[in-house]
């Protein structure tokens, strides 16, 4: 099997994974690195192979940490809420062009609105779900973002889901991240409804 490029950006997208797992004190069992390594600078079948199955095995840990930080987040957090209503937040329009600014504990945020998207500034730092859904709430009630189907429209608790899989990356990519400087800032938009952060990361990525 002739090298390519593909086999390569595959190698450090697990390299990658391997990392964040490994900081997150997650055990995952791969064959030997050493050979994958070189197996992806030789090309050869055997390492592409073996690159394919460590692949997987990422793959399945980190939507097995996806999900279990997405129930855990929405239990714990969601008794933590510091919101009552869409009104605590105080959403107000900045300028006729769709910037927006709301207050979350103290702190100003800057939400922007463009044809079927909220992008929200510094959205990393607001993390109990039962808030986040109440903020989308106030959002959703000022400019509806459709669904997938491009024919239905996003309910509060979806556009939260978007948002906490945004924080889930954020926490667990390296700083060094492109998608991590992303993650930060969320875009809620029809593309990304019910997708957990790995498939987003993996549409983001071309992986």
């Amino acid at each position: 099997m002739p090298y390519n490029q593909d086999m390569k950006k595959k190698g450090l997208l697990l390299i990658s994974l391997i990392f964040v797992l490994s900081g997150c004190g997650q055990e995952i069992t791969l064959h030997d690195m050493g050979e994958i390594e070189e197996g992806i600078d030789a090309g050869t079948e055997a390492a592409s192979e073996a690159l394919s199955t460590a692949m997987q095995e990422a793959r399945e840990k980190m939507e097995e940490i996806a999900a279990e930080d997405s129930t855990d987040s929405a239990e714990e957090e969601s008794s933590r809420g510091i919101l009552t209503s869409k009104e605590d937040i105080q959403l107000t329009a900045v300028d006729s062009k769709g910037t927006y600014s709301f207050i979350y504990a103290g702190e100003n945020f800057t939400a922007i609105y463009t044809t079927d998207n909220w992008k929200i500034k510094d959205s990393y730092k607001i993390t109990s779900y039962s808030d986040i859904t109440i903020i989308c709430e106030a959002l959703s009630d000022e400019h509806q973002i459709h669904g997938l189907d491009r024919e239905s429209y996003r309910t509060p608790d979806d556009m939260a889901f978007e948002w906490q899989q945004h924080n889930i990356a954020y926490e667990l990519l390296p700083e060094d991240s492109d998608w991590k400087k992303h993650a930060k800032d969320v875009d809620l938009d029809p593309k990304d409804q019910g997708k957990t952060f790995y498939e987003m990361y993996e549409e983001r990525t071309g992986n």
